[in-house]
């Protein structure tokens, strides 16, 4: 926009100079177009650039007019969505630069990158990487390596890097143009726009702290620029409301979409769709919060404007549908929560996206699984499990969140043989996916050496065991409650097994564990437990049947984790897998 202005102030300046039909404004009206064109819009560059032809058709005919004619009328094609037109267009004006006027380093450079980037929006990432280095070379021959024309084939290189997942070079073209930006504009809407671009790379790729900064930056530039009230502002709150939800700032993160909500709301209206957007990711912040009836609120708000905006049947819709039912499951409300899963499954299934019709039937089979419908809670997740399956391959951690779910349901059940199956399944998926010392490996292995303990198998459980602390150990992980619960299992297995040293030593541990962490408060009748096996003389047999009976913890929630991650475009929404963090431990 400012360009424009610049522009605009220009052709007025020329035009009382040359007159209104001298061809020396061609160049203005070109650049006038150009900037249109960038924005997209095409109502007002059409006219711009029809004013520019006209008058460059009046000069004496150039190879470098020749090109520039081609350049502008391949940008109209595109614009008009004729893109093979426009292309071709392109690939005339640099045949036509490169063969006769090759001293135009600039202009070749930067067809080059306009070509490149018609190759990126075709999928043929090969050609156009080839092409944007090819720029940068010409770029940074004419007029150096911190050039903002540099910057923005950076840019344009660190994208398509992006697109195939090359997620640490995206990272350093980023941070070079960055550089380049910031040294050659100070503090202007391109170095915010770059700073945002790393902040979304860093938060997609776990480099948590360097988008925080990123962001920070970003909206501090922002601010100074264009004032509080900005839709810039509103945007970059956004991602920050929504790292600080990944990284379980929940406060910082309501504060961030509430101010975004505000701005968005006066700027755009109560109904626009940025700001159900907010909303809903508000409201999964929110329920990640505790505040389950304030994210039914946001929710429920977002999908009215949803609904309003896009029709009963948009994916948009389902997604909230499917999130509410979620929450209501966790109240209790399972009929609530069903209607609204049900309509979610049908809006997911008609729009053809199998994932996130398997996350909601996983969800649909928790609701029956809590209710001990668990054949009805089988069929859910075993569909769940064979979409998984049929759209991510067989070593996916999704796939092994639903081998998980069946596993719980068959625990419950006491169908241990199919329950153990369904838990070895999804360890070899972890192990492949994290590596064999993983936090997740851990988890499955936990679970597994309590079912083998209480199905009598005693040696296998406490090989299971012992591997769960010894990966616990080996990472340095905190110790909790469901730490105590293993040391405590394995000290009665060591005491059914007649190994009483090695059962007080296991016992002695999850004792001083027990109360380093601070469970004895909350627990007192378990304290008594352990400081009575302690104290019991070393007789061979002593205490075995109490052994037997008092192991601390249950299944029920060995696999799910109240907080939610919001579905994006690389990630479905879903329970998040891992051992529970609950403090409270029982005696069965």
């Amino acid at each position: 926009d400012q360009a424009l202005k610049l522009y605009s102030e220009a052709l007025r300046c020329k035009k009382i100079e040359v007159g209104l039909n001298h061809q020396d404004l061609a160049s203005v009206y070109i650049q006038m177009g150009y900037c249109h064109a960038e924005k997209n819009d095409r109502e007002a560059a059409e006219p711009i650039f029809d004013e520019a032809l006209r008058l460059m058709e009046q000069a004496e005919p150039t190879d470098e007019n020749e090109a520039e004619l081609l350049t502008i009328q391949g940008i109209m094609h595109n614009m008009a969505d004729e893109k093979d037109e426009g292309l071709e267009c392109y690939e005339q004006a640099l045949d036509i630069l490169k063969t006769r006027c090759s001293m135009k380093k600039g202009k070749i450079a930067a067809l080059l990158n306009m070509i490149a980037n018609e190759h990126v929006a075709r999928g043929e990432n090969r050609r156009a990487f080839k092409l944007f280095e090819e720029s940068l070379k010409c770029r940074k021959e004419m007029v150096g390596f911190v050039h903002v024309d540099v910057a923005t084939t950076l840019v344009n290189m660190a994208r398509l890097h992006q697109q195939r997942e090359k997620w640490e070079k995206s990272l350093r073209c980023l941070e070079e143009a960055l550089r380049i930006r910031k040294l050659r504009l100070g503090d202007s809407e391109k170095v915010a726009s770059t700073l945002e671009l790393i902040g979304n790379l860093s938060k997609e790729i776990g480099q948590l702290k360097k988008a925080e900064m990123a962001y920070e930056e970003a909206l501090r530039i922002l601010r100074g620029l264009h004032g509080d009230n900005h839709a810039s502002v509103a945007n970059i709150l956004h991602e920050m409301g929504d790292l600080m939800d990944d990284i379980s700032e929940y406060d910082e993160a309501i504060n961030n979409f509430s101010e975004c909500l505000e701005i968005r709301k006066r700027s755009l209206g109560y109904d626009h769709e940025d700001v159900a957007e907010t909303l809903y990711s508000m409201g999964f912040a929110l329920h990640n919060h505790g505040e389950q009836e304030e994210a039914l609120d946001c929710l429920d708000d977002a999908l009215q404007v949803r609904r309003q905006r896009f029709g009963n049947d948009h994916e948009l819709v389902g997604d909230c549908l499917n999130i509410m039912g979620f929450i209501e499951s966790k109240k209790g409300e399972h009929e609530v929560a069903l209607e609204l899963l049900d309509e979610a499954l049908e809006i997911r299934q008609q729009n053809g996206d199998t994932l996130k019709a398997a996350d909601t039937l996983k969800n649909i089979g928790n609701i029956h699984k809590d209710r001990k419908e668990y054949v009805a809670a089988i069929d859910c997740y075993d569909d769940c499990l064979r979409a998984r399956k049929r759209e991510l391959g067989l070593n996916d951690e999704r796939v092994a969140d639903a081998q998980l779910a069946l596993g719980n349901v068959y625990s419950e059940m006491g169908e241990n043989e199919e329950a153990l199956h369904c838990f070895s399944e999804a360890l070899k998926i972890r192990r492949i996916v994290f590596g064999g010392l993983d936090d997740r490996v851990a988890a499955c292995l936990q679970t597994m050496g309590i079912i083998e303990f209480r199905a009598g198998n005693m040696e296998r459980g406490r090989e299971h065991l012992e591997d769960f602390v010894r990966i616990r150990k080996n990472n340095h992980t905190d110790e909790s409650a469901d730490y105590v619960n293993v040391l405590f299992i394995i000290g009665n297995i060591h005491k059914i097994q007649g190994h009483d040293i090695d059962a007080k030593r296991a016992w002695a541990e999850a004792y001083d564990i027990f109360n380093a962490i601070g469970l004895q408060d909350e627990n007192p009748q378990i304290a008594k437990v352990l400081t009575k096996l302690l104290s019991k003389k070393d007789k061979h047999g002593d205490g075995a049947s109490d052994s037997k009976k008092s192991v601390f913890g249950r299944l029920k929630s060995n696999f799910t984790n109240e907080k939610v991650i919001k579905p994006t475009k690389k990630q479905p929404m879903k329970d998040v897998s891992g051992s529970s963090s609950s403090t409270r431990l029982v005696i069965e």
